[in-house]
């Protein structure tokens, strides 16, 4: 699985002028740019979820590799107005940049480096935009599958043990316990590589099974689907058809009337899936449908011991779910399951595991497995933002400073906090070169980003990845060892080391330029600019965010 592997430098226009100006300015400096005093030292972040998932190492490593340019390109790149002939020399070379990078299915907290890029100006910033697409492609999907499976199984509130036998890993109590959780999302996602994505990330972050198939066959992983409700409409030409043919077989019911052609649908399917399948019962109308199941699992043995699941995938979903329980119990079909799907979101299976604790004393009273697709593959609120920043310049600690968008200065490294039972009680971005604090009660902290491509003993050679069960066991050991539940760590117990807070406090003066200037300032300062604009904005009828 990988969508990455294509030329590493595919960049944003400015990382090309920005390298070819870098190079130039070497040589007229007459510095040499294998000299590591020149290098200069970048970091990724995410700033726009509380909290996400270390993954795509394998993808980011095929990117570092990459493949030469080409010479069209590199003709391209010499006959842009900008001369780039230099830069274009430069991408024959293999990506030489030192980089440390957290451990796959490490946790992270926002604001917090995912990895970090040691080597040569114009080429080390060169990697932003394949970096950046790789951590917001599984960062995105790594904290919305880890929303929804603890929203699933109404674990929000929960840490340790408590959370341990909440989620229910090893899908032992499914059905009485949680609901499956499936991944739904391959239609919405517009491209067959983000489903594996997808597909993957939801494993990893505690999900059953998903309905892609080729990320089955890929990860390994278990596959769910029910029917289409296009099922249904075949069955009335069909039906239509084999009477006309005199084909009428299974046609008509205990008193010789013709079927409704979706009773004979249903019987058909659980003929075909004895060992047991799912029926969905809204394609014409959820009290219908739900008749013709009862009616279909009723009409032999063989077809009672199939019907599992019905699913519902229309109207308020709670409403709905409790309607077909309802129905299932009046009929004696108390141990035939409700699958919940359309538009579901985390929000959405909050509600619902409230109110089957409210109407039958459980989470699963509403819903035994619930099916995801849009709001996990494509209607986000928010992607991860990951963003590619220098911290370090020619051993300099450097950052930016700008309002809402400052970055960490300096050689950064992140450090867990854990106290004697091996509970983690913070998650601290410091200096690299700082020593350990611990706080009472804390016994002992470990450094998270370690070498991953490039520099002495790592080279261009990947350790053996781990397999998903692997990352899903590492993952989850993390998420039950905090302190507090996830987001309320995400809120308490990540922060900034006073070292680093120091440090960005003497990078004030960056701001700041004493010396005399001809340049004639406004009158008015920002913030009285921005009170005029709001007052023209709210005379013309102008909605804004800020």
């Amino acid at each position: 699985m990988n969508n990455f592997a294509a030329h590493f430098f595919r960049g944003d226009r400015y990382h090309y002028v920005m390298a070819d100006w870098a190079l130039w300015l070497w040589e007229v400096l007459g510095l040499q740019r294998n000299n590591r005093d020149t290098w200069v030292r970048f970091y990724a972040t995410e700033r726009k979820v509380p909290y996400a998932v270390a993954l795509g190492h394998e993808q980011l490593f095929q990117s570092l590799i990459g493949h030469p340019l080409d010479y069209p390109r590199q003709r391209f790149l010499a006959d842009d107005k900008a001369a780039l002939t230099r830069v274009a020399s430069l991408l024959r070379q293999p990506y030489a940049g030192e980089v440390r990078m957290l451990p796959p299915a490490t946790l992270y907290f926002a604001k917090q480096p995912i990895l970090d890029v040691h080597g040569d100006f114009a080429q080390v910033q060169m990697g932003e935009v394949p970096i950046e697409h790789v951590l917001d492609l599984f960062g995105t999907f790594a904290f919305y599958a880890l929303d929804i499976k603890l929203a699933s199984a109404a674990a929000d509130q929960l840490c340790g043990f408590d959370l341990a036998d909440a989620v229910d890993l090893d899908q032992k109590r499914a059905l009485t316990g949680r609901p499956s959780l499936s991944n739904f999302a391959l239609r919405r996602l517009g491209d067959p590589f983000r489903s594996l994505v997808a597909s993957e990330v939801s494993q990893v972050c505690g999900w059953d099974d998903t309905s892609d198939v080729e990320a089955g066959f890929e990860t390994d992983t278990p596959t769910m689907g029910t029917h289409a409700h296009y099922g249904v409409q075949l069955a009335k030409g069909l039906m239509q058809y084999l009477l006309r043919a005199g084909k009428v077989d299974g046609l008509f019911d205990e008193k010789e009337r013709p079927k409704h052609f979706q009773r004979w649908m249903f019987e058909t399917w659980l003929d075909k899936h004895p060992n047991g399948t799912t029926l969905l019962v809204d394609t014409l109308d959820l009290k219908l449908g739900l008749r013709h199941a009862v009616e279909a699992a009723n009409s032999s043995p063989a077809r009672r011991k199939a019907l599992k699941f019905v699913r519902v995938d229309s109207r308020y979903p709670p409403a709905a779910a409790l309607y077909a329980r309802r129905f299932l119990d009046a009929n004696g079909f108390s141990d035939v399951g409700v699958i919940v799907t359309g538009d579901l979101d985390a929000a959405m299976l909050r509600v619902m595991t409230r109110l089957g604790l409210v109407f039958g004393g459980r989470i699963t009273y509403l819903m035994n497995g619930v099916g995801i697709g849009t709001k996990y593959g494509v209607e986000f609120n928010h992607v991860a933002g990951a963003i590619f920043k220098m911290t370090e310049c020619f051993g300099i600690p450097t950052g930016k400073l700008s309002d809402s968008k400052s970055t960490f200065p300096g050689w950064l490294q992140v450090r867990r906090f854990s106290n004697a039972m091996g509970i983690i009680t913070r998650q601290d971005t410091v200096l690299q070169d700082e020593p350990v604090r611990l706080l009472p009660g804390e016994y002992y902290a470990v450094d998270l980003l370690e070498p991953f491509y490039g520099g002495s003993g790592v080279g261009v050679e990947m350790k053996n990845p781990l397999t998903i069960n692997e990352k899903r066991t590492f993952l989850w050991e993390q998420i039950f060892r905090l302190q507090l539940p996830i987001a309320e760590f995400a809120r308490e117990r990540v922060g900034i080391s006073p070292a680093l807070k120091d440090l960005m406090a003497t990078l004030a003066n960056d701001a700041i330029d004493l010396n005399e200037t001809g340049v004639v300032f406004p009158v008015e300062e920002y913030d009285e600019c921005w009170l005029e604009i709001r007052a023209a904005e709210e005379r013309l009828g102008i909605s804004t965010k800020s």
